[in-house]
């Protein structure tokens, strides 16, 4: 009987992760790898999800994003990939060691539902944000394989930030690489001497 109440809990947790990943836009292919659902079983679950909320959400079709300059070359999107990325590794939805095999060794049930609280606290803190779910997995796997990116500080405001680990520059975040804002001219820092 314990054997069969686990096999339940296990599948219930997936469909509950593939409902939330739904909400979040992700692709087919992308929750059937997060919750070992079929496609057919996910689109079942999307039809009945759209019905049943009388809420459309867009799916979208093809491959997932795959190229992770297209963030790394916006200030903005750098900016929220670096704020989902810290709240993904507060919760320990990112490793501490490096992957290998990130896209079969990190998706699991467990580190999905952190991701999908992790997204959501996300966008409670950045509602107006342009980073969609399927971007900040390329984010984690690419923080995961530990090898072209790594989420570091500020040396100058101590924010936290994604960094090209082959980057000539310091690290520093979008607003202190720009300079100081016009309106902050002639204002004394804060460790200046007074």
């Amino acid at each position: 009987m314990r054997i069969t109440d686990d096999r339940y809990d296990q599948h219930r947790r997936s469909l509950d992760l593939a409902w939330r990943m739904i909400s979040h836009e992700a692709r087919t292919h992308t929750i059937s790898r997060w919750t070992q659902l079929s496609g057919h079983r996910i689109r079942a679950l999307y039809k009945s999800y759209s019905s049943d909320s009388n809420n459309t959400v867009t799916r979208h079709r093809g491959m997932s994003p795959y190229q992770l300059d297209v963030i790394l070359a916006s200030p903005r999107l750098k900016c929220e990939a670096s704020i989902l990325s810290a709240i993904c590794k507060l919760l320990s939805v990112i490793p501490p060691g490096r992957l290998d095999d990130v896209e079969r060794t990190l998706p699991s049930i467990e580190r999905g539902e952190l991701l999908c609280e992790a997204f959501e606290w996300f966008r409670t803190s950045v509602p107006n944000a342009k980073l969609n779910f399927e971007q900040g997995i390329l984010v984690l796997n690419e923080l995961a394989l530990h090898e072209q990116i790594e989420l570091t500080y500020c040396r100058s405001c101590l924010g936290v930030l994604l960094m090209d680990r082959l980057s000539i520059d310091g690290p520093n975040c979008t607003f202190c690489s720009a300079g100081p804002a016009p309106h902050l001219k002639g204002v004394q820092s804060l460790d200046a001497p007074m």
